[in-house]
């Protein structure tokens, strides 16, 4: 599949990069891999994929890691208070609700997220 792939884009005149390319792996064999090759290159395995915006983890199932969201999150709210610790409090509110909120609740609507992860957004939330 990865030589069709690479195939397809080079007659596209488009250029594979290998070096930034990776395999992760979802579902119960995910301690049975086999290597990758693209033009006798071997791509590497990583535990955690960046897709828009959203950090998933290898495993038996899909996860989210939502640290990376929580450290973003909290440092765009420390940005907005210290640039406005002079300004009435409710100001300060709508300026976390229009800057930080966005950063924590991004793609989340299409994300399948449980109970405790939701708790955890919103202990963030309730912090600020």
């Amino acid at each position: 599949m990865l030589h069709i792939v690479y195939f397809t884009a080079s007659e596209l005149l488009h250029k594979f990069n290998v070096d930034k390319s990776y395999g992760i792996a979802f579902g119960p064999n995910v301690g049975n891999l086999h290597f990758l090759c693209v033009r006798d290159i071997t791509l590497n395995w990583c535990s955690t994929v960046k897709y828009l915006g959203v950090h998933f983890v290898s495993g038996k199932q899909l996860s989210i890691d939502f640290d990376v969201v929580k450290r973003k999150f909290f440092s765009a709210c420390n940005c907005a208070l210290s640039n406005s610790h002079c300004t009435n409090e409710l100001i300060q509110l709508q300026l976390q609700e229009s800057y930080c909120l966005p950063i924590l609740t991004c793609a989340f609507p299409g994300l399948r997220v449980n109970v405790s992860q939701i708790r955890e957004l919103n202990v963030c939330w309730n912090n600020v």
